[in-house]
């Protein structure tokens, strides 16, 4: 288990199974961290459901402002891995 915190602002290899989610593809590290979101990968496409690693540049990004209430979406920050290098 990996803490996410402590590894903010640094590049991370993180391995774990894809998932697609509504604000975009995640990756569900084992040892059970929170979903992290990989930058400008909408989708897994064929590698949803599988393991990978992928290694960028941890950030936790606070949630968008929205000018209205919406049904869905996120409500807190994520984390997300820029400048991501994605292995399969």
């Amino acid at each position: 288990m990996i803490d996410l915190d402590a590894h903010l602002g640094r590049r991370v290899t993180l391995r774990g199974t894809a998932h697609d989610a509504h604000a975009g593809a995640v990756l569900v590290p084992e040892g059970g961290e929170p979903p992290v979101y990989v930058e400008h990968l909408a989708a897994w496409g064929a590698d949803a459901g599988r393991d990978v690693r992928v290694t960028g540049v941890l950030r936790l990004v606070p949630p968008t402002t929205r000018p209205r209430p919406v049904s869905h979406g996120l409500t807190g920050a994520v984390y997300v891995l820029t400048d991501p290098v994605v292995e399969r």
